[in-house]
Parts: C-alpha cells; structure tokens; sequence
C-alpha cells in the first residue's frame, strides 16, 4: 500500500470572513468565492478541497508558465518594485494577459505605479497564494 501526504490549502478565519483572511479576499477579487465554494470550505473544516483547488487553477490559467514564475519571484523580492522599461515594456503594453506582467495584474497579484514601476501587492505575499500559482511547493 502507498501512503500519499496531502498538503491542503487551510484557510484562517474560523468564520470563512475576508476580513480576516487575505486568501478570500483574493478569491472574492477573482470572481472565485461563492456560497458554494464557502459551504465545500466549511465542509473541509477550513481546508480547500482539491476538486475546488483544481477548478480554480483552470480557471485562472495555474500553475504560472516559468517566466512568469520568475518574474513573480523576482517581484516579492524587491522591496520597491521593477521598471517596467527593464522589463522591456515603454507603454501601456503591460496589461497585455498574454505577457508576464498582464497575467499578475489579472491575478490580482502586481500594479503599476506612475507607468514606470511594477510592484507586487499584499496578495503576492501570501505563502497560500503563492502555492496556488505554483511558485511554492507547500502552502503552510
């Protein structure tokens, strides 16, 4: 017999409330948390169900492509943010979801500052969060 470990993505907020935990808020900013979401969570006991986890990654497009992974890492890591013209970007060609930098803006995950700088936002720092994109291999 071959025992599997399951790392589940548990939620913080005993009362499922977004005030309290920023992996809902995020959801609900994604147009992912409903009430159903919410009653298979409680019924996980404040864990994110696998089927739920897999429907919201092909939702979104998850786990992230390898430069887009990079440039999210890169993006946690600096404390005031890319420039966009680094990054080769001189207009509002960013938001573009087929680029790297249009896909962490969908994801809630990255702004732009004054159309110069690319910085991450509360969301990105999220070890929860950074599992579901797939830049983590645990999400505790």
């Amino acid at each position: 017999m071959t025992l599997v470990w399951v790392q589940a993505v548990r939620f913080n907020s005993f009362a499922l409330d977004p005030r309290e935990d920023r992996l809902i808020k995020w959801l609900i900013d994604l147009n992912f948390w409903n009430t159903t979401v919410k009653y298979q969570v409680m019924a996980a006991r404040r864990c994110l169900p696998l089927e739920v986890e897999y429907e919201l990654k092909e939702k979104l497009g998850l786990p992230l492509d390898c430069h887009t992974k990079k440039l999210f890492s890169g993006l946690i890591a600096s404390d005031v943010g890319l420039s966009l013209k680094s990054l080769g970007f001189c207009d509002q060609d960013w938001d573009d979801p087929e680029t790297c930098c249009g896909k962490l803006l969908q994801l809630n995950l990255a702004r732009v500052q004054d159309s110069e700088r690319f910085k991450a936002i509360s969301y990105a720092f999220d070890t929860r969060i950074q599992y579901l994109v797939g830049v983590r291999q645990n999400p505790n």
